[in-house]
């Protein structure tokens, strides 16, 4: 079994390293009004989003994923309106205590964080805009929720969802303008499980926050960044050094300042490729640059002890099954009944002579914690305690761990 393969089955055990490391959000905030505001709007009168922008710059106001642009016409609850050229125009206007604003004067010019403008024609449209926003805050329970279909990812939720406001009220939305409408009124999460169908016409269920993570960041298929050491921040065994520009969907090239907007690119399966050149950081802290994917591969097949063709060793399938250690909401196929010993193997998959015994699931994974790839094999029987339902199963060679998993996933 050569190497890129088993990285199909290790992709969960990967994705969900990866969320652990560098996409996980700060908490969010229970209040629905952010302090400096438009004051919210009077009910049955207009727009409920417009109470939930998040600061002001040079530019416009900010709304999660988009600036509304300046200059635009605020409109208050007695169709009184004011023109905002500019930060101070909008500040101004927040210091009357008495101005109840209600809505934009529309159409509106929006633009998004890549970059592209477009025009807002009416409430309605402002509210999908909104809707179809990646959340930039969300704990380890509440994942607010958004409209996921095939203008935010490769994936489309399948109605009807459940979805609760941050009293536990819970509503149903049996299709997508009724999610709309919903998150327009105030901020909605998540209820798990719920299902995601893919452009295959697969579903496929997420049973928590963990699980819709890994299920997005799949949508990306060009930048295909390996996990070698502390996450997203290196590429092979080179340090990603942010800032570095990258290509979307779309075509156009961004800048990615932080470890955040890499994570919310790929949460929106948004990477294409990086944008050349790019600079890296080998392992003995000098800069390298790659002009081209060419020189990019060849770098990586510089990495010490990197041979995309070795025989992968059962130490590391057995792992694609198992937990990952210090995360409680990651689901699994099995727990291993250690010790278990493992045997290393060279580049070509031969036993080197060294053997380890492995005594718990932090001792294995830490065999895989240095610059160069270490690869074992494993000895025969090794049993272990399915999650699902408690029974014990005793494996006796590698065909037979792959049958156990692909029968878990």
């Amino acid at each position: 079994m050569k190497f890129i393969n088993i990285l199909k089955v290790l992709s969960i055990v990967l994705f969900a390293s990866f969320i652990m490391v560098s996409c996980e959000k700060e908490t969010i905030d229970d209040t629905t009004i952010n302090e400096g505001t438009i004051d919210p709007p009077v009910e049955n009168k207009a727009n409920h989003v417009i109470g939930r922008s998040t600061n002001t710059g040079e530019d416009g106001v900010s709304f999660d994923c988009f600036d509304v642009l300046f200059s635009f016409t605020l409109v208050d609850i007695e169709d009184n309106e004011y023109v905002i050229e500019n930060e101070d125009d909008f500040n101004n206007l927040l210091q009357d205590s008495l101005v109840i604003i209600v809505d934009f004067v529309y159409p509106v010019d929006i633009q998004y964080e890549d970059g592209n403008i477009t025009t807002i024609e009416d409430t309605e449209e402002f509210a999908e805009a909104f809707s179809e926003c990646l959340p930039n805050g969300w704990d380890e329970e509440l994942f607010p929720a958004y409209v996921i279909n095939d203008e935010t990812s490769c994936l489309s939720i399948v109605y009807p969802i459940s979805v609760s406001n941050i009293d536990g009220e819970i509503e149903t939305a049996q299709s997508e303008s009724e999610l709309v409408a919903l998150i327009a009124q105030e901020p909605y999460f998540f209820v798990f499980p719920f299902s995601l169908i893919d452009e295959d016409a697969n579903t496929i269920t997420v049973n928590d926050i963990d699980d819709l993570l890994e299920a997005l960041i799949t949508c990306n298929n060009g930048v295909d960044t390996i996990f070698w050491g502390n996450g997203v921040e290196y590429y092979g065994c080179y340090q990603l050094t942010f800032p570095f520009d990258v290509v979307l969907v779309n075509g156009s090239i961004v800048t990615v300042n932080d470890h955040m907007e890499y994570c919310d690119l790929m949460l929106g399966g948004q990477l294409v490729n990086f944008a050349f050149p790019l600079t890296l950081i080998d392992l003995e802290g000098n800069e390298v640059v790659a002009n081209s994917q060419e020189e990019l591969d060849a770098l990586i097949m510089e990495c010490e002890g990197w041979n995309p063709n070795f025989e992968v060793g059962d130490l590391i399938i057995l792992l694609s099954g198992t937990g990952v250690p210090d995360s409680t909401n990651f689901e699994y196929c099995y727990d291993v009944n250690w010790p278990i010993t493992a045997n290393e193997l060279d580049e070509d998959g031969e036993e080197t002579g060294t053997s380890v015994v492995i005594n718990d699931l932090m001792e294995a994974w830490n065999l895989f914690g240095q610059n160069e790839f270490v690869n074992y094999s494993v000895d025969y029987p090794i049993d272990v305690t399915m999650v699902e339902n408690g029974s014990l199963v005793t494996i006796t060679n590698t065909d037979q761990l792959l049958e156990l998993l692909e029968d878990c996933y």
